[in-house]
């Protein structure tokens, strides 16, 4: 037996988490490249582009585990 509006609600928190997530590593990916690679001001600059990354990451991840509560409230499962 599943609650059908809190199944909508984990799809409806879901979907925007993944692309949050997603520009998150579009945002990271060469933040770490110059961090590994470069040196000096390169480094500054991949790590201000890492924590810059941060950011969409934190809310991406709240928005999925949030998803993923409304899924598991869903069917009705306990939690603990």
């Amino acid at each position: 037996m599943t609650d059908r509006e809190l199944d909508r609600s984990s799809r409806r928190l879901g979907k925007p988490g993944w692309w949050f997530l997603a520009v998150a590593a579009v945002i990271a990916a060469p933040g770490v490249v110059l961090i590994v690679a470069g040196s000096g001001v390169a480094d500054a600059i991949g790590a201000v582009l890492v924590v810059l990354a941060a950011v969409p990451a934190v809310v991406g991840a709240g928005l999925v585990l949030s998803g993923l509560v409304a899924w598991w409230a869903a069917r009705g499962k306990p939690f603990a």
